[in-house]
């Protein structure tokens, strides 16, 4: 879709506007803000969404919802007022908007990474979920591994074990001895035993305590010049279909999910960065510039 107004500019509302991934109950970012800005101005009061300083919170809760349904009421009296931002929605939020001046956190804004993040990458920040995808915060520094494998095996088709705490401790210190140089905090061989499903080896971990398995073709690359945005666009389009990808850059280690985005009819590399939890948008350029690399993608 072609917004008319410079309202909607944030990836998550022309990923919206394709019908897919609408924006709904639930959800929670920048994109939500800015709806919840476009219905204050068009006459929807909003007090409980609204933060001492005036701002909305982002949160598209049951206040947000009512606020939407009400919107599609007026604005699309022959549809079914269902509470999800879809093409037809925006398209009347948008036309009725062209005149207004856009609030702030409705464009991408282009930064450097945080520090902790190898090589400091010129980034945009897209939130902490676009639609159903949440991204995951790691919980120390070297934990990307274990976010990173929460969310592929989440939401990207490799399936994600029950394991109690009591038997994660002696499985987590018997990969940590395999082969291979660390990456986000794991041993590349422990990595590949997890990814592959071999992770599992006697009096250490019990084959029939994995309810569910992770599926995925492990993989080496040496020249990283191979990964172009053409290949990342034929094996991971969407933030559903995406590569587990660990890396180094300046001698640091690091691991992101990661897939193909197209923003105004040019190519990026969305990232879930599990450094900070929240999605980014990045060249594919920094990938390219790493001296190592293993990534899996899923079976099937």
């Amino acid at each position: 879709m072609i917004f008319q107004s410079k309202w909607f500019t944030h990836p998550r509302f022309q990923e919206a506007s394709t019908g897919v991934g609408v924006i709904k109950y639930g959800e929670s970012g920048e994109a939500v803000k800015v709806l919840q800005s476009a219905l204050i101005e068009l006459g929807h009061a909003m007090p409980i969404s609204l933060k001492k300083n005036g701002t909305p919170d982002g949160i598209f809760g049951s206040e947000t919802d009512g606020c939407v349904k009400a919107f599609q009421r007026k604005a699309l009296p022959s549809e079914s007022a269902d509470g999800k931002v879809g093409p037809k929605t925006l398209a009347q939020l948008d036309s009725r908007l062209v005149s207004k001046p856009a609030p702030k956190g409705g464009s991408v804004v282009w930064g450097d990474a945080p520090p902790g993040i190898p090589g400091t990458p010129n980034e945009a920040d897209l939130g902490t979920s676009m639609g159903p995808f949440q991204a995951i915060h790691q919980h120390h520094d070297m934990a990307c591994w274990a976010a990173c494998l929460s969310y592929w095996g989440k939401h990207c088709g490799g399936g994600r074990p029950k394991v109690s705490q009591g038997r994660l401790a002696p499985l987590y210190d018997h990969l940590v001895q395999t082969e291979g140089p660390l990456t986000g905090g794991m041993p590349t061989g422990g990595l590949r035993q997890i990814l592959e499903d071999k992770a599992t080896p006697q009096n250490v971990l019990d084959p029939s305590e994995l309810t569910m398995k992770w599926k995925a073709q492990v993989f080496e690359m040496s020249d990283t010049s191979t990964l172009t945005y053409d290949w990342l666009k034929r094996n991971a389009s969407g933030f559903g279909n995406a590569i587990y990808f660990g890396y180094t850059i300046g001698g640091a280690s690091h691991i992101n999910v990661i897939g193909y985005y197209e923003l105004e009819e040019t190519p990026y590399v969305w990232a879930m960065e599990p450094w900070v939890g929240r999605f980014k948008l990045r060249d594919i350029e920094y990938y390219q510039s790493s001296t190592r690399t293993i990534f899996a993608v899923p079976w099937g």
